[in-house]
Parts: C-alpha cells; structure tokens; sequence
C-alpha cells in the first residue's frame, strides 16, 4: 500500500512492489504509479522529488487511455462495477495498453488480448487470465461502439488451471478474541468484524450495509438484491454479486452488540460516514488491517502464518457453518449466497471415524 501522503514528507507515496520502490500521487485527476525503478529507499527518495506532480508522459498523447477512462466511467455510471473496481480495471487496462505498445485503435487487434494472455503467462496464470479479460472486455465495448474494424477473438487458455490459493480460517472463539482487542472507540470497526466473522457478509455488503435490511423482531439480516440510495451527493445503486436476495439469521452476539453500537433506523448506513470525506464511503481496509498487524504483532501463536482479509471472515463463517453438523449445504448456501456445490466443495470436511460402516 502507498505511504499516507502528508505534505513535506520526503518519502510521501512511495510503496514497494516486491523488492523495487514505486511512486503514487495525483495530478491534474490522474492517478499515477511509477517505477522508481530500485530496490534502495534513499535512492527512491531522490528519485521521487522531481518525478512527483508530473503528469503521466504518456497519458495525453494515448487516446486509447482515454477511451479506456470512458469505458470504465461509462461501467461504473450503469452500476457494473464499484467505485474500487473502476479504479482497478483502469489501473489493469492502462498497464496492458502499455504491455501491447498499442498507442490507437488500430493497434488492437482481434487477436490482442490473445497476445496478453501469452505475454502475461511468466507472471502466473491467474495474473494472465485476468488482465487479458479485462482487456478484453474494454476492447468489446470498443468494438460496440465502431472503434474497431472486427470482433475481438475468444482468448484461449492453456488447460493448465490457475492453482488456487489456500483461504486461511478461523474459529468462532479467535473471532471473538480478535474482536475483544479492538477499542471500544472503533464501533464501526467491530461492526465490520462482526458481519464479516458472524454473518459471513461480502466486503461491499457491509460497506452499504442499511439499518433497513435488520429485521430484529424475527431476527434476520435481510440484503436486496437491488437498491437505490439517495445520498447528498448523488444516487447509489446497490446490486448483489449474486445478483439474488437472500436473509442471514442474526446471531445472538451480532445481536447484543447491535444493542450497544451507536446506530438508528433513520441513518444511511449503518457504518459511520467519514465527516472529512466528501462521499459517504467509508473504506475500512486501513484501520482493518492496522488492527490485524496490532493483533498478529500481541498474538502470535493464535495468528501463526494465518492471513486475515475481509474475505477470510467470510470463509471462516460459512466453514464453521459446514463443520458443525447443524446445518445442511442447502441452508448454507441460501445464507452465505453460494452454491450448493460450492459449499460442499469448499467448505465442508467431515470427519472420518472407525466403526462408521459397522451397520452395513
């Protein structure tokens, strides 16, 4: 993650990507991330004076970033992707614009992300296939709209799958111990991991998570599938990942601590707006992983390697679900949004004991 940036700061935005020193900082609404191109810090510092406030030197004279600009605008405006997702693709895009050389519309070719995909395979096959669908996708709403002479071609991929990586899990009782260590000042953040921990919610859900979707009298956490919300500043659109409705019964330690936070029926959101912000979006990902490097730095041996994202909380509560033998993969699967088949598979590990086919 880049350096909080604080005026006067000579380190200010820079960040490291594996070994090598990167710069971040704004200008003119861009944002850009540059290659300090070495591994020392101070070396990074003096390299990162005259580089920083500098517009991108290729930005202007590449329409296709632009263009790619608009796409993402244009997904965002029609609600297919948040605010961190429009961020991320334009990111990915402008990157595998550069990878390609491609300086306009003539350069991509029907066989373009293909190209990608085979470029970006030294890095991993996850990495390839990603960044060669995104670009993909940019290059279908370019042809939509007659910047391209023909079609974008299917990309292929190697049969070799991505591996997938380990989720890390935790029990409902270091759940509640790395809850008991946050302070009773960051409400909001207990909040976040008691939806994440005892709800099993995606990250985005609890970000726009409404008092309306709490059905206390029967006990129930109700996400739409679909919403629209009238902030100050403009109208949000909410839409699941699923795209479906589903209810998460409340559990009692979600529920007494709801008895505590500071929240009413008649709040926006139930998390907390940050005052010197000028959108309602409150982004826990910092004070979130601050709190976990605090807790792994005091706690080792519960920690050990473990990795604790948003995304782990989720996992950890539909395992505990799945491993306790109260539930089936069906109610699980109504709960958590996921597929029957996907809660089997993932999820679900029973225990093996002897005299089990005695019966038989």
């Amino acid at each position: 993650m880049p350096k909080k940036l604080q005026v006067g700061d000579p380190a200010r935005g820079l960040y490291k990507r594996g070994e090598v020193w990167w710069l971040y900082y704004r200008t003119k609404g861009q944002k850009i991330r540059v290659s300090m191109d070495t591994t020392d810090k101070r070396e990074a510092i003096r390299k990162a004076g005259p580089r920083r406030g500098r517009p991108s030197e290729s930005y202007a004279a590449n329409p296709l970033f632009k263009l790619a600009q608009d796409y993402v605008k244009s997904e965002e405006a029609a609600s297919n992707f948040t605010r961190s997702t429009a961020s991320s693709t334009l990111y990915a895009i402008k990157a595998t614009i550069q990878r390609l050389g491609a300086v306009s519309t003539q350069d991509v070719t029907p066989s373009s992300s293909q190209a990608l995909y085979d470029l970006y395979q030294d890095r991993s096959e996850a990495t390839a296939r990603t960044l060669s669908m995104r670009f993909h996708a940019f290059a279908k709403w370019l042809f939509a709209r007659d910047y391209l002479a023909e079609e974008p071609a299917r990309v292929e991929f190697s049969k070799r799958r991505p591996v997938a990586r380990r989720t890390d899990h935790f029990s409902f009782d270091e759940a509640r111990q790395i809850i008991a260590a946050v302070s009773e000042e960051q409400g909001d953040l207990k909040f976040v991991f008691f939806a994440g921990f005892f709800a099993g919610m995606r990250k985005n859900e609890i970000i726009n998570f409404r008092p309306g979707w709490l059905d206390l009298g029967r006990g129930v956490i109700q996400i739409p599938a679909f919403e629209e919300v009238q902030t100050k500043k403009r109208k949000r659109v909410w839409k699941t990942k699923s795209k479906l409705a589903r209810s998460i019964p409340l559990h009692k330690e979600f529920r007494a601590f709801l008895g505590e936070y500071k929240w009413t029926p008649q709040d926006l959101y139930m998390l907390h707006p940050n005052r010197d912000s000028k959108t309602y979006r409150w982004d826990p990902r910092r004070p979130f992983e601050e709190h976990v490097a605090a807790f792994r730095k005091a706690h080792k041996v519960i920690m050990g390697t473990r990795r604790l994202s948003m995304h782990t909380m989720r996992h950890s509560f539909i395992s505990e679900l799945a491993n306790s033998g109260k539930f089936s993969a069906t109610q699980i699967s109504m709960w958590s949004g996921d597929q029957v088949r996907t809660i089997e598979s993932n999820y679900m590990h029973p225990s093996i004991k002897g005299g089990e086919l005695d019966a038989l």
